[in-house]
């Protein structure tokens, strides 16, 4: 391949042009955030009203069950979509796919270390993590909607230290909103 020098306009225009196409993945892919935002808020409400009317002994465990569920089903939707669209991968999708399995896989350590040594609610933790890849994709996205998504899941983060376990439920409920289900949607309105 031969190494071209590219004057500044060109460069820009090629940075423009990998940015809009991340973008028209991930309006593609803009079911990963409703999947998930519609996946976690319905988990997150079940869990709470099966703690508040004391309908079962563990009401946690909704989380991993829909966990399980979640990821097998973004895989299997994942797999099908690159065969449907043929799908091209650019380096900021990869970068922030890269993100977002180094996050999952610190939320699974995170889940684990506050559960077993502290034995305290691990959602502000979560909010935090989760937080950081909304805020960083909708930076590198230059999206605002995921940007203020982001800046929620922090704010949630606080405001999940002062609130009891079953509240925080609630709140984190309001992060999952901001943060998935309204850029989600907005994601198709901005580049139809």
């Amino acid at each position: 391949m031969k190494n071209t020098e590219l004057s500044s306009e060109e460069s820009l225009a090629l940075i423009a042009k990998s940015i809009q196409q991340t973008k028209t993945n991930l309006n593609g892919q803009r079911f990963y955030y409703l999947f998930w935002g519609w996946a976690v808020l319905i988990t997150s409400l079940t869990h709470y009203l099966l703690a508040v009317n004391e309908t079962v002994v563990a009401p946690y465990l909704v989380w991993p069950i829909m966990g399980v569920v979640g990821f097998v089903s973004t895989l299997f939707y994942g797999y099908k979509y690159t065969q449907k669209t043929g799908y091209v991968e650019t380096h900021l999708d990869r970068t922030l796919k890269h993100l977002w399995i180094v996050i999952g896989i610190s939320l699974f350590a995170v889940i684990w270390i506050f559960m077993q040594a502290y034995q305290s609610n691990p959602l502000p933790m979560i909010s935090l993590f989760i937080g950081i890849g909304i805020l960083v994709s909708g930076l590198q996205m230059r999206f605002k909607p995921l940007v203020i998504g982001g800046i929620g899941f922090f704010v949630g983060a606080i405001a999940l230290v002062y609130v009891t376990p079953l509240e925080g439920l609630l709140v984190y409920n309001a992060c999952i909103i901001l943060g998935y289900l309204i850029p989600g949607y907005l994601l198709k309105k901005e580049l139809s």
